[in-house]
């Protein structure tokens, strides 16, 4: 049974969700005495569907820390060639605060 498990997921990796609740409600009807069957199969697919949405969410997280880390770089180079701390706020649109913190700590 496994065997015939894994073959349908391979098979259905990467379909619309439409094509898949077809699949499913397919599976249901032309096994009903197998439950388990399309329970397994629709259990797959929720565990590819929240992977999907952390993925997405931890690749965004990343993309926005890593346009901070560029834009903490600018200010402590900008710090560096002596620009007004004002200036910088308003080129890297980082608070105030922020780029005396790290002003102070140089």
């Amino acid at each position: 049974m496994q065997h015939e498990i894994d073959i349908i997921v391979e098979l259905i990796k990467g379909e619309k969700p439409e094509e898949y609740n077809m699949l499913t409600g397919w599976l249901a009807y032309r096994f009903p005495g197998n439950p388990e069957l399309v329970d397994e199969i629709k259990s797959i697919e929720e565990v590819k569907t929240m992977l999907s949405t952390s993925l997405k969410k931890y690749g965004e997280e990343l993309k926005q820390e890593g346009k901070l880390e560029g834009k903490l770089d600018i200010a402590r180079n900008l710090l560096k060639e002596r620009m007004p701390v004002d200036k910088i706020a308003a080129v890297t649109g980082l608070p105030l605060s922020q780029i005396e913190k790290i002003r102070d700590k140089n």
